[in-house]
């Protein structure tokens, strides 16, 4: 029995990891419909901010992709995955463009997908911090 929970939890592992990397993927849509409502001048953000920003989902994205890719690092992308996330999601915070308190649930939410409670405490702790 404790086998199957073994491999229950390892490939949850890496469904949810090859979930969360997708969501960084399309994180990047968020910059560049940025930068459309500021040219339609529906709404005001930097092009030099939403740069920023692209580039970290497209790096957050590549560090998950190839972390992915292998057995032995999936528990560490596990990790990478969701604070990639919740530095996005900080990054948006940063000039108001979102409110702080999206990141008290964006972040433990995703944690909670491993089913994984050390996990969870571990990532949830610092975002309330």
């Amino acid at each position: 029995m404790n086998d199957e929970n073994e491999l229950f939890f390892n490939e949850n592992i890496t469904a949810v990891n090859r979930v969360v990397e997708k969501i960084l993927l399309l994180c990047a849509i968020v910059p560049i419909s940025f930068c459309i409502l500021t040219l339609l001048k529906i709404w005001r953000v930097p092009h030099l901010y939403s740069l920023c920003i692209f580039n970290f989902s497209i790096v957050s994205f590549l560090i998950a992709h190839f972390m992915n890719k292998y057995k032995k690092t999936q528990k560490a992308a596990m990790y990478v995955d969701i604070i990639c996330a919740a530095v996005f999601v900080e990054l948006l915070a940063v000039k108001n463009i979102i409110q702080i308190n999206v990141t008290y649930g964006a972040v433990p939410f995703l944690s909670c997908l491993y089913f994984n409670r050390k996990v969870t405490i571990t990532t949830a702790i610092p975002v309330f911090v």
